[in-house]
Parts: structure tokens; sequence; C-alpha cells
């Protein structure tokens, strides 16, 4: 079943766009919306650069994303971490909070399974009785 909206761009309110992003992100880390390691490295830098602004030296050292959850606990690593960082740094600093939001959807709208929910099955299997047997006995 498809809930996200498709495209985004029917929203007009910033915040409105801004919420669902956080639902997104919120998918993401609870694995209700797949996405595989470079998706989240991406889809990471721009969510920081929403919360965090641009990159600052003085204000963002060390490990200075560590309270953003920015994928599913399984995944959250010093290696992603440092991806992340390396983005946000690089690729993403200069970006107002609101081309980060826009760059977040377009970017979010195109994984495969964005809009998808996925919904756990249990198909009962029939069990054969096995307390008689077939063989002829002499």
């Amino acid at each position: 079943m498809k809930f996200y909206p498709t495209p985004f761009t029917v929203y007009k309110s910033e915040q409105t766009k801004y919420l669902l992003c956080l639902q997104l992100q919120t998918d993401l880390v609870s694995r209700r919306l797949p996405a595989k390691l470079a998706d989240l490295v991406v889809l990471g830098s721009l969510m920081v650069q929403m919360e965090l602004g641009t990159f600052d030296q003085t204000l963002h050292h060390g490990n200075y994303i560590v309270s953003i959850q920015l994928a599913p606990q399984y995944m959250q690593t010093i290696e992603l971490a440092n991806d992340i960082m390396e983005k946000h740094r690089f690729t993403t600093s200069g970006m107002s909070k609101f081309e980060a939001v826009n760059q977040y959807l377009d970017y979010a709208q195109r994984l495969p399974l964005y809009g998808t929910t996925m919904f756990s099955v249990e198909v009962p299997v029939k069990q054969r009785d096995i307390s008689r047997t077939d063989a002829k006995t002499d």
C-alpha cells in the first residue's frame, strides 16, 4: 500500500514538507522504509543540514551527529557516521534548511519502497499425520 505523497511538490508549506522529512526519517530508522547504506549517507547528511545547519568547525567537532538517529540501530557504525559527517561538511554545507528539505524529499521519493508499507503474513502449513504408516506389515 502506498501512503506517501508523490510528488511532494503538492505541498506548498515548507513546514509540512519538513514534517514529512521527519516522518520519513522515523520510517528509515525503524526499518519501515528500507534503504541501502549509500542512501542513508545521502539522506543522513541532508537531515544533519536541516537540524544543525551548515558545517562550522568551531561548533561541529568530534562525532557531532551523535544526538541524531540517522539509521536503524544495527546499521549505526562509526564508518556510517564518518561518511555522513564528511558528506555534510563537503556537499550539503551552505544549503538552507528548506533546500535540504526539498532535496531530502526528492531523493527519498526515488527509493524503491518509498510509500510502501510492508506487512508480515503468516501462512499456516498443513501438517501431515505421521502417526499412521502406509507400509504393509507381514
